[in-house]
């Protein structure tokens, strides 16, 4: 029998594969662009359009299913260590990533086309994304640790 719990939990974790399994290729995407610079300006534009139309959708729907997971078993998010401290490092991954990421992801495809991948203004952008790529990656497998493990 399908309950309103499976189908919620389902979606839930499929949306966090969904949504880190797309981060997860982004690497991939700028070994190719980088390692053949004709597919750079693909490979940029291949990771703007996951991040728009997939993972960041992913990341939404995974955070209101975790909660109507909460209101559907009763559980106060604030009530447990696991609980809010997802919600912390939701909130700062996904501030960073609204914040910090998109535009530098917008600026990194801008300056590749005005200036190069040769440039210093390109490679500072390169770098810039790579570290805030990671720190985005770190937050979300932090995510699924306290997911999985439910630390008291």
């Amino acid at each position: 029998m399908i309950t309103v719990y499976a189908i919620l939990k389902s979606v839930h974790i499929l949306m966090a594969i969904m949504a880190l399994g797309a981060n997860l290729s982004y690497p991939l995407w700028l070994y190719i662009g980088h390692k053949n610079e004709k597919y750079l300006p693909f490979a940029l534009n291949g990771i703007k359009t996951l991040d728009d139309y997939m993972a960041n959708p992913a990341y939404i729907l995974s955070l209101l299913t975790g909660l109507g997971l909460c209101w559907y078993m009763h559980l106060n998010p604030f009530s447990s260590f696991w609980l809010w401290g997802s919600l912390i490092l939701y909130a700062l991954a996904a501030g960073t990533g609204i914040a910090v990421y998109s535009p530098l992801l917008k600026k990194q495809i801008a300056t590749l086309q005005s200036a190069g991948k040769d440039s210093t203004a390109y490679q500072q952008i390169n770098r810039k994304g790579l570290y805030t790529g990671i720190f985005i990656f770190l937050l979300a497998f932090s995510i699924i640790l306290l997911m999985v493990g439910k630390p008291a």
